[in-house]
């Protein structure tokens, strides 16, 4: 990276110190106490989150704290080019799940597709995000194999 470049490193990540030690250019750090226009976020379950951003309310459709994290990197990178408000809330609103990642199929009974090619620490996520959805009712865990 050039000097006057900018690393946007999260806050809260084990790392970031060292992270940022290496930087030529200018660090920023970022997470949910460092932006001025986040009110408040409401964790949904598996509806996602609601952020609520400089006054506006915004429904982020993907379940689970790591998600919530990925939005907060995206506001982190909008904030610095710049975009407006109107637009991260449009830009995190038009997000889904993509085929088989953490995807919600409703009906009579809720199945969550969770099927791509993982790898061990994407699973625990994906697990930590059901098993933190606060929800009443019975589980059932079935892993199902589709070759």
């Amino acid at each position: 990276m050039s000097d006057n470049g900018v690393a946007l490193i999260p806050k809260n990540d084990e790392c970031a110190d060292e992270l940022a030690h290496s930087v030529r250019g200018k660090v920023k750090f970022y997470g949910a106490d460092t932006f001025a226009e986040l009110e408040e976020v409401r964790d949904l379950g598996l509806e996602g989150s609601e952020i609520i951003w400089a006054g506006e309310k915004i429904h982020f459709a993907l379940a689970g704290k790591h998600s919530l994290d990925d939005a907060l990197a995206a506001i982190a990178i909008a904030k610095e080019v710049p975009v407006s408000s109107k637009a991260i809330k449009k830009g995190l609103e038009s997000v889904k799940p993509l085929f088989g990642r953490l995807e919600i199929l409703k009906g009579r009974t809720t199945v969550i597709r969770d099927c791509y090619n993982a790898n061990p620490e994407s699973t625990a996520k994906s697990v930590d995000a059901i098993r933190l959805t606060g929800r009443e009712g019975k589980f059932t865990w079935r892993p199902i194999c589709l070759s």
